[in-house]
């Protein structure tokens, strides 16, 4: 039976590039998505969205102000609750 060596699993890897590290997104371009959504819903009589992807846009503005000063970040978040609060209330989903 012939004996079969296993290969360097990273060998391939020591002349790969190392990866990139994430880019830190711009504060001026999130703070204008975020008043954006934020005016949207202001503005609203109704869920300007159905149900599922209101949900995602709850969590992607959350997660969106994470990148912003803490003040800052928690008075949007705030604000932006409260509206969808409001427009779950005219919907009957509160």
């Amino acid at each position: 039976m012939t004996k079969m060596s296993q290969g360097d699993l990273f060998a391939a890897a020591a002349g790969a590039p190392k990866p990139v590290s994430p880019e830190i997104p711009d504060p001026d371009a999130i703070r204008t998505r975020l008043t954006a959504m934020l005016a949207l819903v202001r503005d609203a009589t109704k869920l300007p969205w159905e149900v599922p992807r209101a949900r995602a846009q709850e969590h992607l503005f959350h997660n969106m102000a994470a990148w912003l000063p803490p003040d800052e970040r928690d008075a949007l978040r705030t604000a932006f609750v409260a509206e969808m609060n409001r427009l779950r209330e005219i919907d009957g989903r509160a």
